[in-house]
């Protein structure tokens, strides 16, 4: 899952390929994140590089996709420990503010070359991560390797409109990555979401999504003495332009 899973976020990126083998990336992230930080609107902005290691169809026509990649990830939260608190009040909860995830992932396209109308792509990877809520609240001192899969379906586009369409969905494990600075597990629950994409030229898309990060109140786990492990649901809108 490599879009911001959070509720009621807008997001832009841009993108640029080189040699149809690199891909840098950039995108800036307004998240409604209060219900998990107390602090309203986030700004998260990730910088991306993935390399594809192997072409689709290289070693035979069902030969996958591998690409490998890394995701540098930075949050301004600034959630504080309330100032009652002896020694570290009025500190911030999650010191740590930026991030990187690896990840590597297996990408299978079913076409023609099984019969199919439709394209129907197929993934699962695996991510090296510190991110605790996605990275959208801060980072933990310990690495996690949570699993993730996607299925994408290519649609034609409705008459009035040029390009192509697509239907995608993704989900992603559960993590762990230590915890805070009051000794509380910095968790993250199962997330998913579903996609409609439309994709006027090759180089422009838009994207509306759907995306659950489970329930959104939090707090009675936080009167409990729990940390949050949800960002509830909600759309995210995505616009991204390739170079």
């Amino acid at each position: 899952m490599q879009r911001t899973k959070c509720r009621g976020a807008r997001q832009g990126a841009a993108q640029m390929s080189f040699f149809n083998r690199v891909e840098v990336g950039l995108s800036q992230s307004n998240v409604d994140a209060s219900k998990a930080t107390g602090e309203g609107s986030v700004k998260f902005t990730t910088i991306t590089a993935k390399v594809q290691v192997i072409e689709p169809g290289q070693f035979g026509a069902l030969t996958p996709c591998l690409a490998v990649g890394y995701i540098n990830k930075n949050t301004d939260n600034a959630t504080m420990i309330p100032s009652y608190v002896p020694g570290i009040g009025g500190t911030r909860l999650y010191p740590v503010d930026s991030g990187g995830d690896y990840y590597a992932v297996l990408t299978e396209t079913f076409y023609k070359n099984v019969g199919l109308p439709l394209p129907i792509s197929l993934g699962v990877g695996m991510r090296r991560t510190k991110g605790y809520l996605v990275g959208v609240d801060g980072f933990g001192e310990e690495w996690d390797n949570p699993y993730f899969a996607s299925l994408g379906i290519g649609l034609p586009a409705p008459k009035f409109m040029s390009g192509h369409m697509a239907f995608g969905a993704e989900y992603a494990d559960s993590s762990n990555v230590g915890y805070d600075r009051l000794g509380r597990p910095m968790k993250t629950a199962r997330m998913y979401d579903v996609t409609l994409a439309w994709l006027p030229t090759p180089k422009l898309n838009f994207i509306a999504a759907y995306l659950n990060n489970g329930s959104d109140n939090i707090y009675d786990g936080l009167e409990a003495g729990q940390n949050p492990s949800q960002l509830g649901d909600g759309f995210v809108l995505t616009a991204q332009y390739q170079f």
